[in-house]
């Protein structure tokens, strides 16, 4: 890309230096001007599009009524999901870490089903996705953090054990 070193034509006041756009992966408009800016012309436009917010991955765990049954619990963690897919986030993986016991009783609950979702959203929205979660009857707890680290591998499913023959050689019918 040849770099453009004049001013554009509309632009009133002193001469402004272009500037050359050399980072494909950061697309930005060939030339721009100060002078612009000052007058407020393309502020909006230009500020957001040279400083967008990168997308940043989060952990979403929530806290799931026990006394539900399986089904009711497995419709809450979809209806929880589309929730915070409606915010523009992006779902990597939803965990199920089943019922385990609190640290303390939340309402009357001694217990809870713990679910794990990784997600990539814009960093303001993080708010707002932890409220929906919790705004659920179901849901006792909801708390959002940044993610740490990578997803761990899901474990392989344990082969079934073969049956083997007795060790004492071949086997031999029992008589009578």
């Amino acid at each position: 890309m040849t770099p453009i070193f004049t001013a554009p034509e509309d632009c009133r006041g002193p001469p402004c230096p272009a500037v050359p756009v050399f980072d494909p992966l950061f697309p930005r408009p060939a030339v721009w001007c100060y002078n612009r800016l000052a007058r407020g012309a393309p502020r909006g436009i230009l500020f957001r599009w040279l400083w967008r917010r990168p997308l940043k991955s989060y952990d979403l765990v929530y806290i799931v009524r026990p006394d539900l049954e399986p089904d009711a619990i497995k419709a809450v963690v979809e209806r929880v999901t589309q929730r915070v897919q409606d915010q523009g986030a992006k779902v990597e993986a939803v965990d199920v870490w089943g019922r385990r016991r609190m640290s303390f009783a939340i309402g009357k609950h001694r217990e809870g089903v713990y679910v794990h979702t990784r997600l990539t959203v814009d960093p303001q929205k993080t708010a707002e996705i932890r409220r929906l979660a919790a705004v659920n009857e179901e849901v006792l707890r909801a708390v959002t953090t940044r993610a740490v680290g990578k997803l761990p591998e899901p474990a392989a499913p344990a082969a079934p054990p073969v049956p083997s023959a007795p060790s004492g050689g071949p086997s031999q019918p029992a008589e009578a």
